[in-house]
């Protein structure tokens, strides 16, 4: 089973390689050149480069018995000149192939050998491919750990010697195994990661890979929204791109998106350009599941008798490619269909087939398993070997230097002076001590400059803060004077007017209205001082903010609370939170002129996440310095040990992030 499986995954890869490379009369002129380039070459040295090019030319076409004949030659030359790093090369190449035909032992010594040469000569650059091809395998026999192991130390040299398009692809890896173990909170993390890495280079590609990554990473953790946002972007990319395969995928997601909203109509429309689409290219595997996910929506619609045709295709066409998932997924539904259609003889018979082909797969699942269980148990038991290996060798050299080191001993001490011995070891000690003295000396001298520095920082947060609260009051006394006092002042006018006058009843009713508008006025400036709702938590009082907020603009403003606020997190980080997100709405409802704001609170497993998100006018991050409110949020958030992050271009709205750890120290 695990054979099928990845040898459907690089056949897949195959037919990209196809759809980039061009046509087959192209590549036939690529392999012709290639030879005649090989015929040509009057040195071995350019024999061996040209078999090394032919190689990689037939593997990148996934004819992997030729690739390998030259992968043969090339090393055989390599060996005869002594070009070990071409040699390495080769080995690569090796690997490879073990990894496409599922060979997973030998790829995964093939790959460490070639890692640890690179390690051996210093090249830490050309790391990165040995680590990531380790990483996919182990990936694939399902030992997740150890694959984000080597995961995390190629994104380490990625950091230092390559782009962020090289970071950002690792990143992606990364996500990918994280969704896999279902930490979809930690994968949605990672993947925003790699996104504000890419999107300001010139990589659509890129980035279209991981804006669908994210829409499935939402739809799987039942963020719609999120994830039709994603999906939309992702499709917007590939359209421009011209991407017919990949467009496919992006309409397949957005139906079955729209199909969880209930978005019924939308999704049938996402689902037939995807299936027209996929007919058209020719996408086996993907067509049966685009067929079943339409029947699904047609069975959803009450609409059996249009789905019973649209699953026997997929049966059919699941059948001649022995998809036993997918085929036994056809029968359920099939018979589904046939049961609310009353025809249920034939319902029953489509049950038992699909019973059948479950049972088989249960057995194959348990085949699977076992056959990863052993791959695991011979992987472990070669690195053991090697490990073992690598321990006897090192003992070896040590008693072979234990034994030089004696002998070169016993001669010196022969022909050394005592005294000499004496007045070295004396000054070493001292040498020793001017060092120590030196380096404490150093230390302390550092820690002074970072203990300045943090004091420095925490005055000029204490200043913000100062700043900000000495507006709030400015603020606060500005209602209290406009608002609140010219009210007063009107009412103590009619109740004079109400002592003098012979008739105060009719004077009465309009002081009751001013008393009203009064206490309502009074209870606002209370309010916004510190919310009443704030007592039952973030999310309410965050929940009520932006109610207030929808009512007094015309832009609609929407809260969404995802997560559990945790039970230790303190008042006082609540209403220094609060004032964050009352500054940010404020701050994107004046300035920005937005018709919709979204305040999204997410409490993740170590940290609360504040994001507010506008589609106004937006602005220049690069010129501007941020006016008072954003100094205000930036340092109430330093004064929370969090960070801030600001995403803003004019014309296309504002991002504004908060992440605050749940555990400060």
């Amino acid at each position: 089973m695990i054979a099928k499986t990845h040898t459907r995954i690089s056949i897949l890869l195959f037919v990209l390689s196809l759809a980039i490379t061009g046509s087959m009369t192209a590549q036939s002129s690529v392999a012709d050149s290639l030879h005649r380039e090989l015929t040509a070459a009057e040195t071995d040295s350019a024999r061996g480069y040209w078999n090394s090019r032919l190689a990689w030319y037939y593997l990148n076409q996934y004819q992997l018995d030729s690739a390998e004949q030259y992968i043969a030659r090339a090393r055989r030359i390599h060996e005869q000149i002594g070009d070990q790093q071409s040699k390495m090369v080769q080995l690569h190449y090796q690997g490879l192939i073990h990894r496409l035909r599922s060979e997973f032992p030998a790829a995964l010594d093939t790959f460490q050998r070639v890692l640890a040469y690179y390690q051996s000569v210093g090249d830490t650059a050309r790391m990165t491919s040995p680590l990531f091809n380790l990483g996919v395998i182990y990936s694939l026999i399902g030992d997740y750990d150890r694959s984000l192991e080597y995961y995390y130390r190629e994104l380490a040299i990625n950091e230092i010697y390559f782009g962020p398009e090289s970071v950002a692809n690792t990143l992606n890896s990364i996500a990918n195994i994280q969704r896999n173990r279902n930490n979809l909170d930690q994968a949605k993390a990672t993947f925003h990661r790699a996104r504000r890495l890419i999107e300001p280079l010139d990589k659509p590609s890129t980035l279209s890979m991981i804006y669908g990554n994210l829409a499935t990473n939402e739809l799987l953790a039942g963020n719609l929204d999120s994830a039709q946002y994603w999906g939309e972007k992702n499709f917007e990319l590939e359209n421009e791109l011209g991407r017919d395969w990949w467009i496919a995928y992006s309409l397949m997601t957005l139906g079955q998106i729209a199909r969880e909203k209930g978005e019924l109509e939308l999704a049938e429309s996402y689902l037939l350009r995807s299936i027209n689409l996929r007919e058209s290219l020719d996408q086996g595997f993907e067509l049966v599941d685009s067929y079943q996910s339409y029947a699904e929506l047609l069975l959803d619609r009450d609409q059996p008798m249009q789905a019973i045709p649209i699953l026997q295709k997929s049966i059919g066409l699941a059948d001649s490619l022995q998809y036993l998932k997918s085929l036994a997924q056809g029968y359920y539904l099939l018979a589904e269909a046939f049961a609310k259609s009353g025809r249920y003889e034939e319902a029953y018979r489509a049950k038992e087939v699909q019973q059948s082909l479950q049972d088989s797969l249960l057995t194959q699942e348990k085949e699977k398993a076992l056959q990863e269980l052993d791959i695991q148990y011979e992987v472990r038991q070669k690195e053991q070997a090697l490990e073992q290996l690598g321990i006897e060798n090192e003992l070896q050299r040590a008693l072979v230097k234990r034994e030089r080191t004696s002998r070169i001993a016993l001669t010196l001490s022969t022909i050394l002076f005592a005294f000499l011995a004496v007045g070295a070891v004396a000054w070493y000690r001292q040498r020793l001590a001017q060092e120590n003295r030196l380096s404490q000396q150093e230390a302390d001298l550092q820690a002074a400059r970072i203990q300045q520095l943090e004091q420095r920082q925490q005055v000029h947060t204490l200043h913000a803060m100062i700043r900000g609260q000495e507006n709030e009051r400015k603020r606060i006394a500005s209602d209290l004077h406009d608002s609140l006092g010219s009210l007063l002042s009107t009412i103590k006018l009619h109740v004079r007017a109400a002592l003098s006058t012979t008739n105060p009843e009719a004077v009465r009713s309009d002081v009751n209205k001013m008393l009203d508008h009064a206490s309502e006025e009074v209870r606002r400036i209370s309010h916004h001082m510190m919310p009443d709702v704030l007592q039952f938590g973030l999310g309410p009082a965050l929940t009520d903010l932006a109610q207030d907020l929808d009512k007094a603009h015309d832009a609609e403003v929407r809260c969404q609370v995802i997560g559990q606020e945790p039970e230790d997190f303190g008042e006082d980080r609540k209403i220094m939170l609060y004032r964050i997100a009352q500054e940010g709405m404020q701050n994107a409802l004046k300035h920005s002129a937005p018709t919709r704001v979204l305040m999204q609170l997410s409490w993740l497993a170590n940290q609360a996440q504040l994001t507010i998100e506008d589609n106004g006018q937006g602005f220049d991050t690069d010129r501007t310095n941020g006016g008072l409110g954003l100094r205000s949020m930036q340092s109430r958030t330093d004064f929370l040990k969090g960070e801030l992050h600001i995403e803003s271009t004019p014309g296309d709205g504002t991002v504004i992030e908060v992440q605050i750890p749940l555990d400060p120290d």
